[in-house]
């Protein structure tokens, strides 16, 4: 990653924070703290502008805050803000994207996320806004590989034991899951299964008796 020198990266965070070449009068010294984070780097510039974008001074001077209580912050750190300041329904989205829908087809990807009642269209739309997802020319949903990284790096954080984490993308965690017996529970409710895709798998039974799939 080749980080811009102090004034081209001043310009760009502003482009993205003020919509204009500089900060507003007032922003100056704010500006200068959240670009100290950046690091110069064009994504981190970006997103993090992107997220302060028409903010009052008290939410920038929060994230800021939160970025000086960790010790030597890593630019994934600097990402998680627009991260958090998500609803729940869009991390969802954010995460499902970074783990499984990276370079994936927008209408597979939408249908998916409206079975899981996530109202895509409207969380797409906020994810976009935040440049965490970007609709490519050829009608794939596509995003950063530091903010892929990112998505990757909160669900794996969310336990040491890859059965009780909320989503699974990692050849060997799906591997130790379906081979203890972690996954795939025998009261599992297919209400809302989309598609299940397992191409060259050895599994022969998924669960005991028959499950009901609405269509």
């Amino acid at each position: 990653m080749e980080a811009l020198e102090y004034h081209l990266a001043l310009e760009r965070f502003s482009r993205h924070a003020f919509k204009q070449n500089h900060p507003d009068v007032g922003y100056e010294e704010l500006s200068s703290k959240a670009m100290k984070y950046a690091q110069g780097v064009p994504l981190a510039l970006k997103v993090l502008g992107c997220f302060l974008y028409e903010r009052e001074k008290e939410v920038w001077e929060s994230a800021i805050n939160k970025l000086q209580r960790i010790l030597h912050p890593s630019i994934l750190e600097v990402l998680k803000i627009s991260y958090d300041g998500l609803d729940n329904k869009e991390k969802n989205i954010f995460l499902d994207v970074a783990c499984f829908f990276q370079g994936e087809d927008v209408n597979l990807v939408m249908k998916f996320l409206n079975a899981s009642g996530f109202y895509p269209k409207l969380g797409r739309s906020v994810l976009v806004d935040k440049s965490l997802i970007v609709k490519s020319n050829n009608n794939k949903i596509t995003m950063h590989d530091l903010l892929q990284e990112l998505g990757r790096d909160i669900v794996s954080k969310e336990s040491n034991n890859p059965g009780n984490c909320s989503l699974l993308w990692h050849h060997e965690d799906i591997y130790e899951v379906l081979t203890y017996n972690m996954s795939l529970p025998s009261n599992i409710s297919a209400k809302k299964l989309v598609f299940l895709e397992m191409p060259n798998s050895s599994i022969e039974q998924l669960w005991d008796g028959m499950k009901v799939c609405e269509t």
